[in-house]
């Protein structure tokens, strides 16, 4: 299959983390139990995403980090445990050249992931070591 060309700078990472881990083609760790059915492994870091619901997704992210210059800021919106947020940081370390990141991330209440954060969101930066100035906070009613 062809993926869409701002995936081409991207090779794969090949990691095992174990069972409790999914690691994905950046090679961001997500824990299993973030998922729904969380016994089951997720995410492949051998291949590039699927297209599904969410390779638009990636593909929003990932040109947002390619069209980066000099800073890449990025705001998460019913963040739930930031994972669009993270996974644009580890792009950012596959580019060329360092730039500086600061990322906000803002749960929803609707959101089924809002009972994670912010401690699923601070341990998702701390197992990603991401880099730069991040933020969780719940909006205000």
């Amino acid at each position: 299959m062809r993926h869409h060309p701002v995936l081409d700078p991207f090779e794969p990472l090949q990691v095992d983390l174990g069972d409790d881990w999914d690691v994905n083609f950046l090679g961001v760790r997500t824990r299993r139990m973030f998922w729904i059915g969380g016994d089951q492994p997720r995410q492949d870091a051998g291949n590039l995403p699927r297209p599904d619901e969410e390779y638009i997704e990636w593909i929003d992210v990932l040109e947002a980090v390619s069209n980066a210059r000099d800073r890449f800021t990025m705001v998460e919106l019913g963040a739930g445990w930031a994972r669009w947020l993270v996974n644009a940081v580890a792009a950012l370390r596959h580019r060329p050249v360092n730039r500086p990141a600061q990322g906000r991330s803002f749960g929803s209440f609707g959101d089924r992931g809002w009972t994670l954060m912010p401690s699923a969101v601070r341990e998702r930066f701390d197992a990603n070591a991401s880099v730069g100035r991040f933020a969780a906070a719940r909006p205000s009613r």
